[in-house]
């Protein structure tokens, strides 16, 4: 799909979102996409720009607060970090299916989206509540998708970024071998 870019200089230039997607570029408005740079002039920031594309994909990226006074778990805030977990797992299966079709630039991106999701679903459960699925799940889904990231970067000739990634893993899970080859 074609985008409008908005370089440093804010000129435009037509790209392909995934290439948005695979050098960190965010969504500032539908079919518009920049950089920090844009973000900073007008206000905001890509974090922010991140969540509201999420959620126009249908991903909640915060837990609701409990409405119970007595501080129990509130049951629709579970279920919220369930929903990221899950999405974060389609998309990984479509990155797995653009891997074996050689799609590698696709794979990528949808690699990246499923790693954001599972980051971000980790750092919004700082309300001392249980998601329900265990942190271990999401760590062991996080070695897999960081290394099938590396795989991706080794594959379009990109040795360096491949180690960072396949590092990035490693600090997860130091015995994973695939990542370990992948660095």
């Amino acid at each position: 799909e074609q985008v409008t870019f908005i370089r440093p200089d804010f000129k435009e230039e037509d790209k392909d979102v995934l290439w948005c997607l695979t050098n960190d570029f965010e969504e500032v408005t539908p079919g518009i996409w920049s950089g920090a740079w844009y973000f900073r002039k007008h206000g905001g920031s890509l974090e922010q720009a991140r969540e509201e594309r999420l959620r126009r994909l249908g991903v909640e990226t915060t837990t609701t607060e409990s409405a119970d006074p007595e501080g129990e778990e509130d049951p629709d805030a579970i279920v919220s970090n369930d929903e990221i977990f899950q999405q974060a797992m389609r998309f990984k299966e479509r990155g797995n299916e653009a891997f074996g079709n050689k799609r590698f630039s696709r794979a990528l991106a949808f690699y990246k989206l499923a790693n954001e999701l599972l980051h971000n679903n980790n750092n919004n459960n700082g309300n001392g509540r249980d998601v329900v699925n265990p942190q271990q799940q999401t760590r062991d889904e996080t070695v897999k998708i960081l290394s099938n990231l590396a795989e991706c970067h080794l594959r379009l000739g990109q040795p360096m970024e491949a180690g960072r990634v396949a590092t990035e893993a490693l600090v997860l899970d130091e015995t994973h071998v695939e990542s370990l080859i992948r660095r």
